[in-house]
């Protein structure tokens, strides 16, 4: 799971999300619904990668980033997804069904999939959040940094997630996602 700084960050980052933009989501976590509200996706890139993030949050949108604070219980649910040569890894350029596995090995076309529930202190609590450790996320379109499709995973709980997105590219995203800054706890 995700520290608890890139936690608050992704919480936070669905100011990007729009009216164009829609998620769907079945499924609990540890017996609780998983609740978001927003969506907002990039692609991130390092000197010899990059990677698609989307995020599906319970945060309402944060257009202020002076403004933004963090609030306990929000849900955030990360999708990362890659494809994957022996030696490099890339944001997705086209449609594709992206398999979550848990081999050292990562499939040519990868995805890995987070619940994540900030605690009563704002903190990525472990404990009430978890990883996908099968199934798969169906890419429909890919434009930029805006993806659509479906998903269908099994958590390490044993529980089932699916459900459906087609985010906007927010293009402060990527570098948000960087930052060391996290945001203040407002019950």
């Amino acid at each position: 799971m995700m520290s608890a700084a890139y936690t608050a960050l992704l919480v936070c980052l669905v100011a990007c999300s729009s009216s164009g933009s829609s998620a769907s989501i079945d499924g609990t976590v540890r017996g609780s619904p998983i609740v978001t509200s927003t969506i907002a996706s990039t692609i991130v890139t390092s000197t010899s990668s990059s990677e698609a993030f989307i995020v599906m949050s319970s945060a309402t949108s944060c257009a202020d980033p002076s403004a933004i604070v963090q609030h306990p219980g929000e849900q955030t649910v990360l999708f990362i997804l890659t494809d994957n040569t022996a030696s490099t890894s890339q944001a997705p350029t086209s449609p594709g069904v992206y398999t979550v596995s848990a081999s050292d090995t990562p499939p040519a076309k990868a995805a890995q999939v987070e619940v994540n529930v900030l605690d009563a202190t704002c903190v990525n609590d472990a404990d009430l959040g978890a990883v996908a450790t099968g199934g798969a996320v169906t890419l429909t379109s890919v434009n930029g940094g805006a993806f659509a499709g479906t998903f269908d995973v099994t958590l390490e709980t044993g529980e089932h997630v699916s459900g459906s997105f087609d985010s906007d590219a927010c293009s402060t995203l990527a570098d948000e996602l960087r930052s060391t800054t996290t945001p203040p706890c407002q019950p």
